[in-house]
């Protein structure tokens, strides 16, 4: 059975979805999306786009799969591993977001729609992954309301209105926020850190959701 709708959680499986919410007017993080069989190294990307730091993962991934940060140090041998993944599935490759590191990512949970907590989510010194696989903690967090609206007006083209969402937040480097990633397929939404919340999906599903 699947809570969220089959068509957004197939649209969601695919980060491509990144691009929909940025024909929204959602900023995003600056990206492009390479299809499957490309030859163009990341080299070419770098200089083309005038990025001199970036992060390449494939459009279809999770908790860090194939994910890579790639600079002058490394683009050789980055490179090198790139073009072979490449040939097997797409990918996404966007300019590295420096804030990442120094504020984090603010997880902001939403059910029916409405806040009910968010959680920031800091990487380990010496990373930029925030996900706990890689050694990133949670913390609670209070964001303003210009946050809140932001998180919300990212799932206002939904419809219906997703019975839950997680709407991944950092702040670009232009120091403006930006959706990094929605989740709308079984993510952690953290409800230990606010118990109200899972009273509130569940009565949700009660309402919404058909058994």
């Amino acid at each position: 059975m699947l809570i969220n709708t089959y068509e957004q959680v197939n649209w969601n499986f695919d980060k491509h979805y990144l691009k929909d919410l940025e024909k929204e007017n959602i900023n995003i993080p600056s990206s492009i999306f390479i299809k499957k069989g490309s030859d163009v190294s990341l080299k070419e990307h770098m200089k083309k786009n005038k990025w001199d730091c970036i992060v390449v993962k494939p459009t279809i991934s999770g908790a860090g799969r194939y994910t890579y940060k790639v600079d002058k140090n490394n683009i050789e041998k980055i490179n090198n591993k790139y073009l072979e993944l490449i040939k097997e599935e797409d990918f996404i490759i966007q300019e590295f977001q420096k804030n990442i590191v120094s504020k984090g990512e603010v997880a902001v949970v939403l059910i029916d729609g409405e806040y009910t907590h968010a959680i920031l989510k800091l990487a380990k010194k010496g990373d930029f992954r925030v996900q706990d696989d890689f050694g990133g903690t949670i913390h609670d967090y209070e964001p303003n309301q210009e946050m809140i609206e932001f998180a919300q007006k990212s799932i206002k083209s939904l419809n219906p209105t997703p019975v839950y969402a997680r709407v991944d937040i950092i702040w670009d480097n232009e120091n403006k926020m930006a959706v990094s990633e929605l989740e709308l397929i079984e993510p952690e939404l953290w409800f230990r850190n606010n118990p109200s919340s899972a009273v509130k999906i569940a009565k949700v599903l009660k309402e919404k959701v058909v058994i």
